[in-house]
Parts: C-alpha cells; structure tokens; sequence
C-alpha cells in the first residue's frame, strides 16, 4: 500500500542535476571572472528561453558563491545577458504571470528551487 508521505518533496531542495543539464548546451561560467559565457546555441535561443536560461545561471552562480543572491532586477539582467530591456521587462514580468519566476517587494525576480523543473521544460518545449 501506498503512502501518502511519499508524495511529501523539499521545495527548497536544489535539483543541481537538472541544472546542469539545462544550462551545459547554452552557457558556462568562467571560473576566474565568474562571467556568464554564452555558447553559440545561446544565440538559437528566443528572448524568452533566454531569460530562463539567464535566470537559471544566476542561481547556479548565487549556489557557487559567485553571486551573493540569485535575485536580479530587470536592467542588471538586461545588462549581464546583452538582451535588451525593452525586452526584459515584459519577458520577467510574463515569466512571472506564468509561476515560472517570482518577484521580491524591490522588484527583482528569481526561479524559486521548485520550479527548475518547470523552467527546464519551458525551454526544452520551445527548443
């Protein structure tokens, strides 16, 4: 018989596995500078998927310590990916609408650890 405690999962459990595995075709972390490098697949990406796959590097620089947090506003964003910021905000802010991002009373938006999932699937569906 089944338990219903099975169901039970640690919302604030980082999956590092799914990650990597999002991040590794479009991106690495250069691990001197802690500067996001974008590889050529970036670039195939729509503004959408990456902004998720940018998301998705902050937290995995914040879980590195290269970042103090994964929060960012939606200039720093604009800057650190070279999207435009008439781009950006209404890409974080339909992020959001969607329960994929999430947004702090001083404006700036992460991926909480139980949505990694979700965002994978986000930019994997649109591939």
């Amino acid at each position: 018989m089944s338990d219903l405690k099975d169901l039970l999962v640690d919302e604030d459990e980082l999956n590092e596995d799914i990650l990597v595995e999002t991040l590794q075709p479009y991106l690495g972390i250069g691990d001197q500078t802690g500067s996001l490098i974008f590889e050529k697949k970036f670039d195939d990406l729509n503004s959408e998927q990456k902004t998720l796959v940018s998301m998705l590097a902050l937290k995995a620089m914040h879980e590195l310590d290269i970042r103090e947090e994964e929060k960012i506003g939606p200039t720093e964003l604009a800057d650190l990916t070279g999207i435009s910021e008439g781009t950006i905000y209404p890409k974080v802010s339909g992020l959001e609408k969607e329960g994929l991002l999430e947004k702090d009373d001083e404006g700036r938006y992460w991926v909480p650890n139980h949505k990694i999932k979700r965002v994978q699937n986000q930019v994997k569906t649109d591939e």
